[in-house]
């Protein structure tokens, strides 16, 4: 259950009455227009974290966005970063800035500067709240900025509907609200004082748990460069990912893992089977539930520890398990990780079971996934209403290149 202050929303709008009596005795309307504008979008922002359209990428700006000037005209030295005149609205906006990279949100520059003027401030300019080590990717040139978004996605493997976007310039703006419908604009104009204000307004990037994988989530995208890096010079995809390392580690879910678990069916879309969304209270219901098993992935490599990066929920009835959720990750994509789950996952369904149904249901977001079951030798099974099942009645054989490991007990 989710509650939603009024009064507090009305403090918020700086004590706007939200009540009003004439439109209660007319239509039983209790609220004012501007108070019900006011609710819906405080509403919408626990229904876009509940379907799982919580943003994940924000985008800035520089000049006249994190600091007060151009750093190419006016010198590292010149541009404005101070906290007793109408520029302290720059460093408001880095303190926002920096907290939503603390909760998970992926921070990147995009910014028309030479790179090492950039970097120069980041570096030596000491009320920058922001650094260099805050952001997962920095892109400093004098291309349009829309090519430098898709790059920035491509980098991160994240798609442009996961992005937000902060320019100072109107011009900007309108520019990738054209070229890149897909990407949340936020157009911060007036007064810097107002600036951090404008960006947290439409609640683009609140979820509804926070875990320790997305307080280290830019920490783990520097790390995944790392990876692209290797990958670009390795001679084949099966070198890569033998060159990896990989180790992945199967854990039961349990109640300390409620909050991950929950938060990857919130947030995960791409490699997600059927788009099915949980809450730690919904989870917590199913851990007393005998028809089910729930088990999360952590995985580790050459580079380090990514974290829980996988779920799968099977329910047993009579001789056949349905994998019901199935999530992965977009960072453990293309490391042949989800055939290690899937082959886990099949092994322990077979397990007192005749057959292991996989469920898939078609979203715009996970395209990716439409021939995961055939191409892994299920056959088709059904489908109806929007669903699709696919069967499989034999174990499958485990990538040879990863590691896997059981941890806990119930495996056997």
């Amino acid at each position: 259950m989710f509650v939603i202050d009024p009064d507090q929303l009305a403090l918020e709008e700086g004590g706007e009455p939200f009540l009003d009596e004439r439109m209660f005795a007319l239509a039983k309307v209790p609220y004012t227009s501007s108070a019900l504008s006011r609710l819906a979008l405080e509403y919408a922002k626990y229904l876009r974290a509940l379907v799982g359209r919580t943003k994940k990428v924000l985008v800035l700006d520089a000049d006249n966005t994190l600091w007060g000037g151009i750093v190419g005209e006016d010198g590292v030295d010149g541009i404005q970063l101070n906290e007793d005149s109408r520029a302290r609205g720059y460093l408001d906006l880095q303190r926002s800035v920096a907290e939503l990279g603390r909760r998970g949100v992926v921070l990147a520059l995009n910014t028309a500067n030479e790179r090492a003027d950039v970097d120069e401030v980041l570096a030596k300019r000491p009320e920058m709240i922001l650094h260099e080590r805050d952001f997962a990717v920095i892109v400093a040139n004098w291309k349009d900025k829309a090519e430098n978004l898709v790059d920035i996605s491509r980098e991160l493997d994240l798609a442009l509907d996961s992005f937000v976007f902060a320019d100072d310039d109107p011009v900007q703006c309108a520019r990738i609200r054209t070229a890149l419908p897909d990407v949340a604009v936020v157009e911060l104009v007036g007064e810097p004082l107002g600036f951090a204000a404008t960006l947290a307004r439409p609640g683009w990037f609140d979820s509804l748990t926070l875990t320790q994988e997305d307080r280290r989530r830019n920490e783990l995208y520097r790390a995944d460069a790392s990876r692209l890096r290797l990958q670009r010079v390795a001679a084949s995809s099966e070198d890569f990912i033998a060159s990896l390392h990989v180790t992945l580690h199967f854990s039961k879910l349990g109640l300390g893992g409620l909050a991950r678990a929950a938060s990857l069916t919130q947030r995960t879309n791409q490699f997600n089977l059927t788009t099915r969304r949980y809450t730690e209270a919904d989870l917590r219901a199913l851990l007393s539930d005998p028809a089910w098993t729930c088990f999360t992935v952590r995985l580790v490599d050459r580079f380090g520890d990514i974290g829980v990066i996988g779920l799968a929920m099977l329910r047993r009835e009579m001789r056949t398990v349905t994998i019901e959720t199935f999530v992965l990750s977009c960072r453990a994509l293309r490391r042949q990780v989800e055939d290690a789950m899937l082959s886990v996952a099949v092994e322990h369904g077979l397990k007192g079971a005749s057959e292991v149904i996989g469920v898939r249901v078609p979203s715009a977001r996970n395209a990716q996934t439409a021939t995961f079951y055939p191409d892994r030798g299920f056959d088709a099974h059904s489908s109806a209403e929007g669903e699709q099942r696919w069967r499989r009645s034999t174990p499958l054989t485990p990538p040879p290149a990863v590691t896997i490991l059981f941890e806990g007990e119930g495996w056997s």
